[in-house]
């Protein structure tokens, strides 16, 4: 190695220090102990000082091994001959690229400036000097970019995280969030990927703790996040990879959010070895599982995580100090993968400089629609970028033989179950699933109006709303609810109680003429029960505005309501549709009777102002499942407080 520079100026948290002819790197292996810069003079200074780990994570590594380059053509004698240059700068660039094989962003980086100095030696003129020029140019745009992406993906991420504890966790204030390995100013240009959006949580005020990880056998979590959790004072505390989880059981996480070595065009991920154990154990305790990295980072050639290249490190990195001195017994075999995968169906969302990529409803993620949009100019994604379709008869019936809980319910062998798609209403998918004298119905919830399609859009998030309508009816009301088995959010899925024949939609039995002689008490028993237990007359005022800021977030159906109910019928809308001619008449007279405008604008303003207590939101005959002695409330998907 050259010797270390003695630093006058305090570099405070930067990793590399460059200025045009000049690269200097932070020797992070000696963090926190001691604090050196390490002069680069050329590719083979940045070759040995990658691959040694003096500087570490994906962005830096990209950064770190082109500025080496930078460095080494701004200051020596290049040959008088541009193509030979060319081959030169090539060949360097390929180089480098061999020091550290999973982390992608240098693969692209030297990808980018191969073609950056190709395109150079086609000008008009071209010389050795000029090609250099370029590569340097381009080498100090990309790390300029990556501190503007870095900045950009910390308010990405803050908004993401506080939008999925919300969801998931009911707060989006105080929150506890865990990170892996170091994903900060001293693994990027400045400021951070995943450790870039702890910054901004802490900077929007809601962050309440961070929690970082050892990152065995390396330490970087310890050595090096823990040293920038205290340089910049947020509130923090580190743990070993092994507690990490019993810290998740305990609910003291609200977020996980890490970096990444490479993506997949699919999702899956490869980060620090750890990040799979930390993705499982967040799926089991219901804790969002974030990965904040650079589109840079996205290695579309990939279908999926199991082409990704892992480097194995020294034993030693286990078996020894850093002094040097032996800990384990002479002999034991050692494995090191510095990575692991995790795929794409434990991860909550991928946050990058354009903005957060969310799965599909399969748990997959579209990552190359998502850089063609954000190639255009276009912000990340609110809705699943693949097209969503309903579980297929055979895909249904797997799922629900694979689950332990949900098998039970359908007896028999699979093969012989009956699947049939009977949805009745015009926004989600209904299926029945009957085995020997059992049954069950799943119930899917698409990013879409069911009976209009794709071009009507609608939050997925409807199923998470119903599902827990259903659970807080049935909880005060159980004799006139059906019961909830299980709910998948990725799938926007309920799964629930089958109320079989002679059961009936009401819709269909009052068509026929049929009386039911319960309907009216047990109407209007479940009304009495689910409005008067979800109201301030029997909740304690914390709980109640806790379900109301719960429900406040089913707004999109809301919107639907006020749209269709109170909006749409009282003047010309697109989505208007009635019998012509034989309407025309009362249509033009609605669309003048100011005082039907103005009674239901008094409506309008109750519905959105008036949260008294928890209401179906979309009661009426075709939400109503009877028998001659039975009476069950079902379809919530409208649930919200209201008056």
């Amino acid at each position: 190695f050259p010797a270390a520079m003695s630093e006058e100026e305090d570099f405070g948290l930067r990793a590399i220090v460059y200025e045009r002819g000049s690269l200097k790197l932070l020797d992070q292996r000696v963090i926190p102990y001691e604090k050196k810069y390490l002069d680069v003079k050329g590719s083979d200074d940045g070759w040995v000082m990658i691959n040694s780990m003096v500087v570490r994570g994906a962005p830096a590594i990209a950064i770190a091994g082109v500025l080496s380059l930078a460095v080494e053509l701004t200051n020596m004698n290049l040959p008088d001959d541009p193509d030979e240059t060319l081959e030169l700068i090539k060949g360097k660039l390929k180089y480098l690229v061999t020091s550290r094989p999973t982390a992608v962003n240098l693969a692209i980086a030297s990808r980018d400036l191969t073609n950056v100095v190709t395109e150079s030696r086609k000008k008009p003129g071209a010389t050795s000097r000029t090609l250099a020029e370029d590569v340097v140019a381009a080498a100090e745009h990309l790390m300029k970019s990556d501190t503007e992406g870095n900045l950009s993906m910390g308010k990405y991420g803050s908004e993401a995280i506080q939008q999925a504890c919300k969801r998931q966790r009911d707060k989006d204030t105080n929150l506890r969030v865990l990170t892996h390995c170091n994903t900060g100013a001293l693994a990027t240009s400045s400021y951070g990927t995943a450790l870039g959006v702890v910054r901004s949580l802490y900077s929007d005020k809601v962050l309440e703790r961070a929690y970082c990880t050892e990152t065995r056998p390396y330490n970087q979590g310890a050595r090096l996040t823990a040293y920038e959790l205290v340089h910049d004072k947020i509130p923090s505390t580190l743990v070993t990879d092994s507690t990490a989880p019993y810290l998740m059981s305990k609910g003291e996480v609200d977020a996980i959010v890490l970096g990444a070595d490479r993506i997949a065009a699919n999702g899956d991920v490869a980060n620090k070895i750890g990040t799979y154990s930390l993705a499982v154990s967040a799926s089991y305790n219901n804790v969002p599982f974030f990965v904040a990295a650079p589109i840079s980072t996205v290695d579309l050639s990939l279908e999926n995580g199991s082409g990704i290249p892992i480097e194995e490190r020294s034993s030693k990195e286990m078996t020894h100090l850093p002094d040097g001195k032996r800990v384990v017994a002479d002999g034991i075999g050692v494995w090191n993968p510095a990575f692991d995968v995790a795929p794409a169906s434990l991860i909550a969302g991928i946050i990058t400089e354009y903005g957060t990529v969310w799965p599909n409803a399969s748990g997959e993620f579209d990552m190359k629609g998502f850089i063609d949009n954000a190639s255009k100019g276009g912000p990340g994604l609110s809705m699943p970028l693949k097209e969503t379709k309903g579980f297929s008869e055979e895909e249904l019936k797997s799922y629900i033989s694979s689950d332990p809980v949900l098998k039970t319910k359908v007896q028999g062998d699979s093969s012989a179950w009956k699947v049939k798609e009977v949805g009745d209403g015009n926004i989600n998918f209904v299926f029945i699933v009957e085995g020997e004298n059992s049954g069950i119905v799943v119930k899917q919830a698409l990013p879409y109006v069911r009976c209009i399609g794709e071009s009507w859009p609608l939050t997925a998030d409807r199923a998470m709303f119903e599902t827990n309508a259903l659970v807080d009816e049935y909880k005060m009301c159980p004799e006139h609810v059906p019961e909830v088995y299980k709910f998948d959010k990725k799938l926007s899925a309920i799964f629930m109680e089958y109320l079989a024949p002679p059961n009936i939609i009401l819709r269909y039995g009052l068509i026929d003429g049929i009386i039911y002689p319960k309907l009216a008490d047990s109407m209007s028993t479940f009304m009495a029960s689910t409005l008067f237990k979800s109201s301030l007359l029997n909740l304690k005022s914390s709980e109640y505005r806790k379900k109301l800021s719960f429900y406040a977030d089913n707004s999109p159906m809301c919107e639907l309501t006020e749209q269709v109910i109170f909006t749409d019928p009282y003047g010309d809308a697109f989505h208007n549709k009635w019998n012509s001619p034989h309407l025309d008449g009362d249509i033009m007279e609605l669309r003048r009777d100011a005082a039907a405008k103005n009674a239901i604008s008094e409506l309008k303003q109750k519905f959105c102002t008036s949260a008294e207590a928890l209401l179906h939101g979309d009661l009426h005959t075709g939400s109503v499942m009877v028998t001659q002695s039975t009476v069950n409330v079902i379809d919530p998907e409208f649930a919200f407080y209201g008056p």
